[in-house]
């Protein structure tokens, strides 16, 4: 489980991998360095517009176009289009053909109007500015006066488009109205030549009341009859956006909707009759309009929120306000329609009544006074629309697209300038990031043995000490794990064997190397307390993790202690123990085994006291073979007898079975692991099989540990010791 780190694990880490984050940094930099120096001018040309209200609809008052500023996405859509690249392509060469201007290439060109055209907002939210920039400051010059005036002519183009809709429209329904007056006036002319009456109060100004009732209901038939049209008008400009339009109001109605329509009948009702009583002068009406507006928005509100939001999937960029605009008016137009029906109701009620209070009144009055409304109404209707219409088609020619050019472009006399301190920052950062997050997943990736607790909890071993890194008697920093100095003869500056440097015989008795191995002796003294461990054979999973000095050392630590040690090198193929002590590989082990030779020709002193050393001796066609004969176990008996600790160096265990041979006869195993190189499931491996093998296992030793800050093993050492 992997602990979440702090600040200090984020300092050690960066020290840990310094090097990464200075490459990356330095790499990302001097790339931005690069490119702000090599990198072509960049010039710009600007035009500034002004965004103007424009006619979207029909007002609530009746047919009226309402204005409107377009979203400045909706003139980025339009500079998006194809329609709008194209026209930008042909104007451009056809305005180049008949001037003397420079020719520019057809690729640069394509390039500069898909990429280097923006619409950004000015400092002012009603002004927009087009921005054209290039490599050529003819170039932006030229495109941004091109662009300019097609943008303008498109939204001309588009603009007059929809006013020409609504000019179409209306002609429509001044041909609807046209018949419908027409009708009325055959109606009532038909009637008065039937009856030759003329309207005469002859019931004591019951008929005066009578025409005022008649009179009002003609009015609100009138508001009605506009109301119906600018409903459908909104339809069929949300049908224009989203397509037709999906839902009304009453199709929506939620128990909440149904409510608040209840209840603004009950309170159209009261104000209608406290209206009739009282006069619309009254206190208590005015409380009771205020209460209607509160339902109202309440409704309307509610009617929004029920639409589905699948209606404006189909909206197109640029038009999602609109439509939202339209919608809301729609609505909002749904219950004004919703309001004069029930005035209708009421004052029709009122007539109705009237009619069966005085049923005397002559029923050809009655007929000529709504004959009359209708015509009345009819005729208000139809010189409404021709006003309107004329306007709409005034407006459709003399449109200006909703943008005015305020400032035109003009021919850049410098390039861009360019922040170059602020992009060399901006690369710094960016390649220190770059670095922190590189050296992280590394960090993160990491599966090799790190710290004592990935041994304890992947190996399940006790660790039995940690070794830093080495430094010899003469200075130079090694790695315990690589001995490639043993490997090629490590020479010093006087050309002698200088292997013996990486014996902690040769290092001053405080060095952290010491102390590590010092340690480590104490632990395997106190590995098993019942039963004395006097064989030991110390191997590791891979090789050149330091399992052949780490040998060595151990066996001078215990020397030191005055008890006597024999080392013996049973790695028949690649020996190094007779480098480390400066003695002859043969006769050896293999001699003993192959020639008969007595134990005491191939024991060596190494000049250290109770040391001594056994060398491979000659390299066997079949190292395996040997070490499992039966020779090998009645000599290791033998070499058993002579000296107190005897310590084996093996091969590594991935590499061959022979360690696994030599273990099982000995008091038990101690695995060398290298700190940041021995891969953790490689060695759980490793460790199952000596397992399987019924091998005892004393512990593990983690070498190489790094001592720098990066790596927090042995940092108390240094310290303590200065």
């Amino acid at each position: 489980m992997r602990q979440e780190l702090g600040i200090q694990d984020y300092l050690d880490l960066m020290l840990k991998h310094k090097r990464l984050i200075i490459i990356s940094t330095l790499a990302i930099f001097v790339s931005v360095m690069i490119y702000t120096v090599t990198r072509p001018p960049v010039y710009e040309s600007t035009s500034t517009f002004m965004l103007e209200t424009r006619n979207i609809g029909f007002s609530e008052a009746g047919l009226a176009l309402t204005q409107q500023t377009r979203p400045l996405e909706y003139y980025r859509a339009v500079m998006e289009s194809r329609v709008f690249r194209s026209r930008v392509m042909n104007t451009f060469f056809q305005a180049d053909s008949s001037s003397t201007q420079p020719d520019f290439d057809e690729k640069e060109l394509m390039k500069t109007i898909q990429e280097g055209l923006t619409l950004i907002s000015a400092e002012y939210s009603d002004f927009v500015q087009l921005k054209a920039k290039t490599n050529d400051a003819q170039l932006a010059f030229q495109v941004a006066t091109v662009a300019t005036e097609v943008l303008k002519n498109r939204c001309q183009e588009i603009d007059r488009e929809e006013q020409q809709n609504a000019v179409k429209f209306i002609e429509e329904q001044q041909l609807l109205s046209k018949q419908k007056l027409e009708a009325t006036e055959r109606a009532l002319q038909q009637f008065k030549d039937v009856t030759s009456l003329v309207a005469i109060d002859e019931e004591g100004g019951l008929i005066e009341e009578l025409v005022q009732l008649e009179n009002e209901l003609t009015r609100i038939q009138t508001e009605k009859e506009l109301a119906l049209a600018t409903l459908e008008a909104y339809k069929r400009r949300i049908g224009g956006i989203q397509g037709p339009d999906k839902a009304t109001a009453s199709d929506m109605q939620s128990p909440r909707v149904r409510q608040l329509y209840s209840d603004i009948t009950q309170l159209e009702e009261r104000k209608n009759e406290l209206t009739v009583k009282y006069g619309s002068s009254s206190p208590e009406i005015t409380a009771i309009e205020k209460q209607i507006e509160t339902k109202r928005q309440e409704m309307v509100a509610a009617l929004i929120n029920n639409t589905s939001k699948e209606e404006a999937d189909f909206i197109q960029m640029g038009d999602v306000s609109l439509w939202e605009s339209m919608h809301q008016r729609k609505v909002e137009e749904e219950l004004t329609v919703f309001a004069l029906e029930n005035k209708e109701r009421y004052y029709k009620t009122l007539i109705e009544n009237f009619k069966k209070k005085h049923p005397e009144m002559m029923t050809q009055a009655i007929e000529l006074m709504r004959l009359s409304r209708e015509k009345e109404v009819a005729g208000n209707l139809y010189n409404f629309l021709i006003e309107k219409g004329e306007e709409a088609k005034i407006k459709a020619a003399t449109g200006t697209g909703g943008i005015r050019i305020i400032d035109a472009p003009v021919l850049p006399s410098e390039p861009v300038p360019v922040n170059t301190i602020r992009n060399l920052l901006l690369g710094l950062l960016v390649g220190f990031g770059l670095g922190l997050g590189l050296a992280y997943f590394k960090e993160y990736t990491d599966n090799s043995i790190k710290t004592q607790e990935d041994i304890t909890t992947f190996l399940h071993l006790p660790v039995m000490g940690i070794i830093p890194n080495l430094v010899g008697t003469n200075g130079l920093k090694t790695r315990l794990s690589s001995l490639t100095e043993l490997k090629q003869g490590a020479v010093s500056g006087n050309g002698q064997n200088d292997s013996k440097s990486f014996l902690i015989s040769q290092m001053k008795s405080k060095n952290p190397v010491v102390e590590s191995y010092r340690s480590l002796r104490s632990n395997l003294e106190f590995a098993n307390m019942d039963h004395s461990i006097r064989t030991i054979i110390i191997s590791s999973p891979n090789p050149s993790e330091g399992k052949t000095l780490t040998t060595a050392n151990l066996g001078i630590v215990f020397a030191l202690l005055g008890k006597h040690v024999i080392i013996v090198d049973t790695d028949l193929r690649k020996p190094k123990q007779h480098k480390l002590f400066g003695v002859d590989r043969a006769p050896g082990l293999t001699d003993c085994l192959v020639e008969d030779l007595p134990i005491s020709d191939v024991i060596y002193h190494t000049g250290i006291d109770n040391l001594d050393l056994i060398p491979c001796g000659k390299t066997p066609p079949n190292p395996a073979e040997v070490l499992a004969s039966k020779k090998m176990q009645v000599l290791m008996q033998e070499i058993n007898q002579k000296a107190d600790l005897i310590l084996y160096d093996s091969p590594p265990l991935v590499a061959v079975t022979d360690p696994v041979l030599l273990a099982s006869r000995m008091d038990g195993i101690l695995l060398v692991v290298k700190h940041r190189g021995t891969n953790r499931a490689v060695a759980a491996n490793m460790v199952d099989l000596l397992k399987k093998a019924r091998v005892n296992i004393i512990g593990v030793v983690m070498n190489q540990a790094l001592v720098t800050r990066g790596y927090g093993y042995y940092k108390y050492y240094t310290k303590y010791y200065k």
